[in-house]
C-alpha cells in the first residue's frame, strides 16, 4: 500500500495519473497529479521503471489539484496535444530538471512505474502487461496497452481513484495519443432559434439554406461527403468569399468512392480548405480518435446544424420521398457554435500527424469538374421543416469525450418513462476494451430497466441485409424479455415496403419532451472510440415533430390516397383544356400522378395539371391515378365534353409536368427499384460503427 494511502485527499497525495508507453515516435510521456490541497515540491523524488530512474530537482513542483506532464519528445507532444508539456526529458536524457540514471524506457509488452518520496517510501505505483508486481500494487497488472494507446486513471468526483489495483485504470472510454477532453455544453435557445427537419423529406432544403446563410465562415465535418447540390453550394459560397473549411474521414468503411474523390477534388480547386483524418500504425501515424463519424456544420460561429445523415445523395436526397431516414436540427446559438467550432479546429489542427490536406493525398484530381445543378422535382415529402415557437434548452455531447465511464445515453434512458427510438445499428452484446467476455449492451439494459420500472418503449431498427443479423438479435432479445415479463415494450425492424432506403437514424424521443439527434450507433466503438456528436433538445414541440416522423415509420401506410380528377369540362373543338388533379391528397405524401385518356390502363401523361388541345367531339372519360409513397393507388374520373367535329384528343401541349420527370418510373417497377436501392448501398458498416 502507498505510504500516503491512509491520508485524506487533503494530504500531499501525488499519483501517477496517466502514461503513454507504446509510442511510435519515441514519444512516451507520464503525468503526475497532486490530489492534495497544498503544493508539492518534487525535490529528490524518484520515478523508476525498474531499469532506470528519473530523479527530480528542487525546480519541479506541482500545485494543489494540478498535474505535471513529463514527455520524452517535446515536438511530438506539442503536435499531438497543441500545448507543450510542463517538463521535457528529451529521449529520457538528463537535463536541468531531471537526472536520469540507468535505462529508463517503458516496454511495450509490459512494465511498471514506481513513484518514491525522498525517504524512499512508495508514494504510488502501477504495472501493466507482462510485468512483475511492484511494491504498493495489489493483484494482477492491468492489461498490456496497444500501440498508440494512453493509460489514464479513472476519476471520481474529478479526483483520480487510487486503490492500487488495475481497475483504477480501466475507463470505458479509450484514449489515444493526442486525445481530447471536450465538456458537454448547453445553452438556452429562444423561440424561433431551432429548425427541425427530417430526411429524406426536407433535409436537403434545410442544409442548402444553412450553407447559403453563411457570410464569413462555414465548417463542415463529415464522415462521407459527395452530395452534388451540397458540393455545388459550398463551392459557390467559397467563390463569393466565404471561408469554407471541410474535415472528412479518409478511411471510411468500404473506402472512398469515386464520387467523393471528384467532390473533394472539386471543392479543393474551388477554394475550399479540405482536410482529412487518416492514420496507419504501419506508417507510424496514430489517429487521435477512431472514425470521424459526426455530421455537422458550424455557420459563422452563430449557428450549428447537427444531423444523423452523411452529406451524400441518400442522406440529403434531392428526391424528398426516397432516401435514408434521418433527423436533424439547425440551431441558432453563438455559444454552441463557438464550442463546436473549437471541437472542429482541434480535430483539424494541422500539427496533428493524422491530419492531411486533401490536395496532398493520392486521390486528389486537379481536373475534377463542376457538378450539374439539381434537377427540379415537383414532389414534396410528408414532413416539412419546423421552426420552434418556444424557448428550449440544447446540450451537445461529443464522443468519446462524453462517455468516460459509460455511454452518456444510459442515465437518460434509465430515468425515462416513455422511450421511442430509431437505430441504424445495434449490437446486443459489447466487447469492451478491458473485458475478456462480452457484456450486454448497456443501452439495451437501460431500456429494460426503464420498462421494469413501469415505463414504455417502442423501437425500430434498420432492416438492411448488412445489418439484419445484429439488429434482428437486438429486436429478438428486447422482445423476448418484454413478452416474458409482460412489459410494455414493442420492437421491430423497418418495414421493407417503406419508401425509406435505409433507416440510418440514431434518434430518440424521451418522455415526449427530450429529443436526441445523434450520429451514435448503438455499438461499443461509437461511444468509447469514435468522434461522434449528439444534440439533445429539451422541447415538447420539437419532440412532437420527431414523434410524427417516428410514427410514419412505425405504422405501415395501408391507406390509399384520395384521387380528385376535378370537375367535368365543357369545351369546343380546338380548345385547350386544363386537367387538374391538384386537389388530390394523401395522409403522407403523393409520389406519382398519371392520366389515362383511352381506358387502356396505361399512362398517357403525368403530373397534377395537364394542358390539352381537344379536337374530338363527344364525351371523353378521363381517369387520373394517384400513387402514394408506399405504392397505394387511387383513381377518379371526369368527363370532357367536346362540341364540334373531329376524331380524337390530341397529345398534350407540353407543360412542366406533361411528361414523366426523369426520376419517375413505371408503377409496377417501384417496389423492385426500392429493393435494388437497398442492395446497391455503396458503403457497408461491418462493425466499426461507421455509417
Amino acid at each position: 500500500m502507498s505510504i500516503y494511502s491512509s491520508l485524506s485527499v487533503d494530504g500531499p497525495l501525488v499519483v501517477i495519473s496517466e502514461f503513454y508507453p507504446c509510442g511510435v515516435n519515441y514519444d512516451e510521456y507520464i503525468v503526475l497529479w497532486n490530489r492534495g490541497s497544498e503544493e508539492v515540491i518534487l525535490s529528490y523524488w524518484t520515478l523508476s521503471d525498474g531499469e532506470g530512474v528519473l530523479l527530480f530537482t528542487t525546480l519541479v513542483h506541482i500545485l494543489a489539484g494540478d498535474e505535471v506532464h513529463i514527455s520524452s519528445n517535446y515536438d511530438s507532444y506539442f503536435d499531438a496535444f497543441g500545448v507543450p508539456p510542463e517538463i521535457t526529458v528529451q529521449g529520457w536524457n538528463t537535463n536541468d530538471l531531471v537526472t536520469v540514471s540507468g535505462s529508463f524506457r517503458l516496454a511495450d509488452i509490459g512494465d511498471s512505474l514506481v513513484l518514491r518520496s525522498p525517504e524512499g517510501g512508495v508514494v504510488d505505483s502501477v504495472c501493466y502487461g507482462d510485468s512483475g508486481i511492484p511494491e504498493g500494487w495489489f493483484g494482477s497488472p492491468m492489461p498490456a496497452l496497444r500501440q498508440g494507446e494512453v493509460a489514464k486513471r479513472v476519476l471520481m468526483g474529478g479526483i483520480p481513484v487510487d486503490s492500487d489495483v488495475s481497475t483504477d485504470w480501466m475507463s470505458f472510454r479509450e484514449y489515444r495519443y493526442g486525445y481530447t477532453e471536450h465538456n458537454t455544453i448547453s445553452d438556452k435557445i429562444p423561440a424561433g432559434g431551432i429548425t427541425s427537419f427530417a430526411s429524406p423529406d426536407c433535409s436537403l432544403e434545410v442544409v442548402l439554406e444553412a450553407v447559403q446563410s453563411a457570410k464569413t465562415t462555414i465548417r463542415v465535418c463529415a464522415y462521407e461527403l459527395y452530395s452534388a447540390p451540397f458540393c455545388e453550394a459550398l463551392a459557390c459560397i467559397s467563390k463569393s468569399g466565404v471561408d469554407v473549411r471541410i474535415l472528412v474521414d479518409l478511411n471510411p468503411a468500404g473506402g472512398i468512392c469515386d464520387e467523393e474523390i471528384d467532390c473533394l477534388s472539386f471543392l479543393s480547386t474551388s477554394g475550399c480548405s479540405v482536410l482529412g483524418i487518416h492514420g496507419n500504425l504501419d506508417d507510424d501515424i496514430v489517429r487521435h480518435i477512431g472514425p470521424l463519424h459526426p455530421k455537422y456544420m458550424v455557420i459563422d460561429e452563430v449557428s450549428i446544424l447537427v444531423m444523423s445523415e452523411n452529406f451524400v445523395p441518400d442522406g440529403i436526397p434531392e428526391d424528398p420521398v426516397h432516401g435514408n431516414r434521418g433527423w436533424g436540427v439547425w440551431i441558432e446559438s453563438g455559444l454552441l457554435a463557438g464550442c463546436l467550432a473549437h471541437v472542429f479546429d482541434d480535430d483539424a489542427r494541422r500539427s496533428r500527424d493524422d491530419v492531411i490536406a486533401w490536395t496532398s493525398t493520392e486521390w486528389f484530381d486537379s481536373d475534377a469538374g463542376a457538378f450539374e445543378p439539381p434537377r427540379p422535382v415537383y414532389l414534396s415529402g410528408a414532413l416539412r421543416p419546423y421552426r420552434s415557437t418556444q424557448a428550449c434548452t440544447v446540450r451537445l455531447h461529443v464522443s468519446p469525450d462524453a462517455s468516460i465511464q459509460s455511454p452518456f445515453l444510459v442515465p437518460l434512458l434509465e430515468s425515462s418513462r416513455r422511450i421511442m427510438f430509431e437505430q441504424f445499428q445495434s449490437d446486443i452484446n459489447w466487447n469492451t476494451r478491458w473485458s475478456s467476455e462480452a457484456t450486454t449492451n448497456p443501452l439495451l439494459t437501460a431500456i429494460i430497466d426503464a420498462l421494469r420500472n413501469g415505463g414504455q418503449s417502442r423501437g425500430i431498427l434498420d432492416s438492411s441485409w448488412f445489418n439484419l443479423d445484429r439488429n434482428n438479435a437486438t429486436v429478438a432479445g428486447l422482445s423476448c424479455i418484454a413478452v416474458s415479463e409482460d412489459l410494455d415494450g414493442s420492437f421491430l425492424l423497418m418495414d421493407e415496403r417503406s419508401p425509406i432506403t435505409i433507416l440510418h437514424n440514431k434518434g430518440l424521443i424521451l418522455d415526449d419532451r427530450t429529443t436526441v439527434i445523434s450520429s451514435n450507433n448503438w455499438v461499443y466503438s461509437s461511444f468509447a472510440r469514435n468522434r461522434e456528436l449528439a444534440a439533445i433538445v429539451d422541447s415538447e414541440e420539437m419532440a412532437s415533430y420527431f414523434a410524427d416522423a417516428f410514427h410514419m415509420d412505425w405504422f405501415p401506410d395501408d391507406i390509399p390516397p384520395i384521387a380528385i380528377a376535378g370537375p367535368d369540362i365543357d369545351a369546343r373543338e380546338g380548345d385547350v383544356v386544363t386537367l387538374d388533379a391538384s386537389e388530390s391528397s394523401d395522409d403522407r405524401a403523393i409520389v406519382l400522378i398519371w392520366w389515362d385518356f383511352n381506358g387502356d390502363g396505361l399512362a398517357d401523361s403525368y403530373g397534377p395539371r395537364i394542358d390539352y388541345a381537344v379536337t374530338a367531339p363527344g364525351e371523353h372519360l378521363v381517369t387520373v391515378h394517384v400513387v402514394d409513397t408506399w405504392g397505394n393507388d387511387a383513381s377518379d374520373t371526369m368527363i370532357v365534353r367536346v362540341s364540334g367535329s373531329g376524331v380524337a384528343l390530341t397529345a398534350p401541349i407540353m407543360t412542366p409536368c406533361a411528361r414523366p420527370p426523369t426520376w419517375i418510373l413505371p408503377l409496377a417497377l417501384i417496389p423492385v427499384i426500392l429493393v435494388l436501392r437497398r442492395l446497391s448501398i455503396r458503403k457497408l458498416n461491418l462493425g466499426k460503427g461507421g455509417s
